[in-house]
């Protein structure tokens, strides 16, 4: 809704639908989050095995339980408060172009990936790693042209 619709909106628990979003941004009250994911991805067909399941879920970043109560998003340009996470869209072009940039400024690679979950990695890792990266969507998340 901030990307397509320019709002400003608050994430919270009552507010996904997301199952594994909910547990990786800490609003579940799931005892173990890690476990409760693990089994998760299983029961989903996310990963093969339960080994598999657990080894992408540590590779996942995570909130702890009630670590946050929400998430805010807004669009960039209403300058309603000072950012943790900027999100940049763009197509396969824009986003090399973009990456060849940050490269040459910051003089190192930029992390990329494309997982499950993947809201979290280009929402909640740079946050946590204070550091750039690429994520590729997978399920979940639908591009308008």
């Amino acid at each position: 809704m901030a990307r397509n619709y320019g709002w400003t909106v608050g994430l919270t628990r009552e507010d996904l639908i997301c199952v594994p979003a909910m547990i990786a941004f800490g609003f579940s009250a799931a005892a173990d989050s890690a476990e409760s994911l693990a089994g998760l991805f299983c029961e989903v067909d996310f990963a093969s095995d339960k080994e598999a399941a657990q080894r992408e879920v540590a590779a996942l970043t995570r909130l702890e339980n009630q670590e946050y109560d929400a998430i805010v998003l807004a669009p960039l340009e209403k300058g309603l408060f000072e950012p943790d996470t900027v999100a940049i869209y763009g197509n396969p072009a824009q986003v090399m172009r973009m990456v060849m940039a940050l490269v040459y400024v910051e003089k190192r690679r930029i992390a990329a990936t494309s997982r499950k979950v993947e809201c979290t990695e280009y929402l909640l890792a740079p946050f946590k790693t204070q550091a750039p990266r690429v994520v590729i969507p997978g399920m979940g998340i639908v591009f308008s042209p």
